[in-house]
């Protein structure tokens, strides 16, 4: 499959300015329990970019074909992750994979930055 990361690595595209592309970011996962660190993540373009043949109605809302096909979901918006990130980064250089998903979770459930 092409164009799959790991968490680490997304972190670290996240890091250099436009590394995500501002492409969707989705992950699936190979069994029901797997963390978000041994999860696998896709950067996949904007349904507005994809050719029709990319893209399936789900109620009411295009979404990108291979998204269905793979079984994936949808993980966050790559302008948010990038700024989350950066801004963890930011705050401290030596943050842990644990502290980005604090942060990522916290952002996702207060629309604010961590700022501990």
């Amino acid at each position: 499959m092409k164009n799959v990361y790991s968490f680490e690595q997304l972190i670290e595209m996240a890091k250099v300015e436009e590394g995500l592309e501002r492409k969707d970011i989705y992950y699936y996962k190979k069994k029901k329990k797997k963390s978000l660190e041994e999860s696998d993540f896709m950067l996949i373009s904007d349904v507005a970019y994809l050719e029709e043949d990319e893209i399936v109605l789900i109620d009411g809302e295009e979404v990108p074909k291979i998204v269905i096909d793979k079984g994936m979901s949808y993980y966050y918006d790559p302008n948010q992750f990038e700024d989350v990130i950066s801004f963890q980064y930011e705050k401290d250089h030596r943050s842990t994979i644990d502290d980005y998903i604090k942060a990522l979770d916290h952002y996702h459930e207060k629309d604010d930055f961590l700022d501990e």
